[in-house]
């Protein structure tokens, strides 16, 4: 059930998307399943948060750092989306046991395995390494992996972006979902997990490009 609070946050941040932009979003309906998974994403501007809360089907829960916790505003309204942070400075058990129970609960956990934005060139859409912790907890829950792709948000960086002129394109794409192995070498079955998440970020990424090409759109300017 979707709280007040994560309600009130979500409405809000809708509506400002919604009067700013006009997102192309591609297989939305491979995110629409029931049940637990874990949503992976690239990442590469702070504004992919926002771009996943609107376009996704389901209410997601997400992964974030310990530091977001030293803003009080960010902090509060992070905690009230309820997201569970971790610090990256040292193993941290107890998030990765809070994620497992939220699984385990049926919530959709989402999540960016690169672990910070990037840019670019150095992103999961080109095939960029990304942290093993996705793969780790979906063979941990037996959770599936849905991964995603999200392009052009660079354009909030730019005032005009806020403006409610809906100037904003930008994508987002889901893709199939990826199982990891429960049976046989866990360590087999994690790098091929791996791998086959690594193949469809890219996949995705290119896929959601030639859509904006088809559709003479430039995702990255507003």
């Amino acid at each position: 059930m979707i709280d007040l609070p994560y309600r009130m946050i979500y409405g809000t941040g809708w509506c400002i998307c919604w009067i700013t932009s006009r997102p192309i979003v591609l297989h939305a309906d491979r995110a629409n399943r029931p049940g637990a998974y874990i949503l992976a994403s690239s990442h590469l501007t702070p504004y992919d948060v926002p771009a996943l809360l609107k376009n996704a089907p389901r209410q997601l829960d997400f992964l974030s750092t310990v530091e977001m916790l030293n803003t009080p505003i960010v902090g509060r309204m992070f905690t009230a989306m309820h997201c569970v942070f971790v610090d990256r400075s040292k193993p941290d058990s107890s998030a990765a046991l809070a994620l497992a129970h939220k699984l385990q609960s049926g919530r959709v956990v989402a999540m960016f395995p690169e672990g910070n934005i990037r840019p670019e060139d150095k992103s999961v859409i080109n095939g960029a390494n990304f942290k093993p912790g996705v793969v780790r907890l979906a063979l941990m829950t037996g959770a599936p992996i849905i991964p995603a792709v999200v392009l052009g948000t660079k354009a909030f960086y730019t005032f005009k972006a806020w403006l409610p002129l809906r100037l904003v394109r930008y994508g987002v794409n889901f893709g199939n979902p990826i199982f990891v192995g429960q049976t046989g070498d866990p360590e087999a079955a994690k790098a091929a997990a791996t791998e086959e998440l690594r193949k469809a970020f890219v996949d995705l990424a290119a896929e959601l490009s030639g859509e904006f090409q088809k559709r003479h759109i430039k995702p990255t300017t507003p």
